[in-house]
């Protein structure tokens, strides 16, 4: 049956053995020529989600055991902004790759670290690809589940900071939308300890508005300080948020 919500129902058929049904959303499962490898070979399954969903590996809530490619794309209607919920990730021997495209280079990487975490992805971007990839040719297997929905406002964060971050515990943002949520990536629950600055960038005779709808520290060594540069007909407004050990 089909339900808007992705629940699992578990009915006791007898004292040792139970039968599972799953209720979720309809996505579209399809496969087409630019989801290839560049050897030619097509991905092993494909997922296609254009509307507010919730995802999961094959055969969640137990483990897939993967032995070919498989992806997730997200593409939502312009002025759409993905988010993805993670509520329960255990990978062995496997990664998913997030990309905001097939061809770019830049990804952002969850592999095993991410084991039992929740966290989330706010993105400015209403087309994004999931897609996991093996780190060893036996025994991987995966387990996710993940809320995505449309966002309204987008998010000052990118794919490429998110991988920067994990690196360097270092992010640097640019934001250029005229109106987008910033958020620490602890909020996130993606880093906890990184370094963080934002640069807004605002038009010619245009002002910078900041309100503020959450914060939460517990340190009494962080320092928050804003400071503005460039030329008065191309301001610009430095947020940096640093935390000292």
């Amino acid at each position: 049956m089909n339900s808007p919500i992705g629940l699992w129902k578990s009915i006791k058929k007898s004292k040792d053995r139970h039968c599972f049904a799953k209720l979720q959303n309809i996505v579209h499962t399809i496969s087409f020529p630019r989801a290839k490898h560049k050897d030619g070979s097509f991905f092993g399954h494909i997922q296609y989600v254009d509307t507010d969903s919730i995802i999961t590996s094959l055969s969640y809530p137990f483990r897939t055991i993967v032995n070919s490619d498989l992806q997730w794309i997200v593409n939502f209607k312009p002025h759409q902004f993905a988010k993805m919920v993670f509520t329960n990730v255990t990978l062995s021997e496997c990664e998913l790759v997030v990309k905001t495209s097939q061809v770019d280079n830049n990804e952002f990487i969850i592999d095993e670290n991410f084991n039992n975490e929740v966290f989330v992805i706010e993105t400015n971007t209403s087309l994004l690809f999931l897609t996991t990839t093996l780190t060893r040719v036996w025994p991987p297997s995966i387990k996710f589940r993940a809320m995505i929905t449309a966002e309204e406002t987008a998010a000052c964060l990118s794919i490429d900071s998110l991988s920067h971050s994990k690196r360097t515990k270092r992010r640097n943002e640019i934001c250029t939308e005229p109106t987008m949520i910033l958020t620490s990536l602890s909020a996130l629950n993606l880093c906890q300890d990184c370094e963080e600055e934002f640069t807004i960038q605002a038009g010619e005779h245009q002002s910078v508005d900041i309100t503020f709808i959450y914060w939460d520290t517990n340190s009494p060594y962080i320092l928050f300080y804003t400071s503005v540069k460039g030329k008065s007909s191309s301001p610009d407004l430095v947020l940096r948020l640093e935390i000292e050990a």
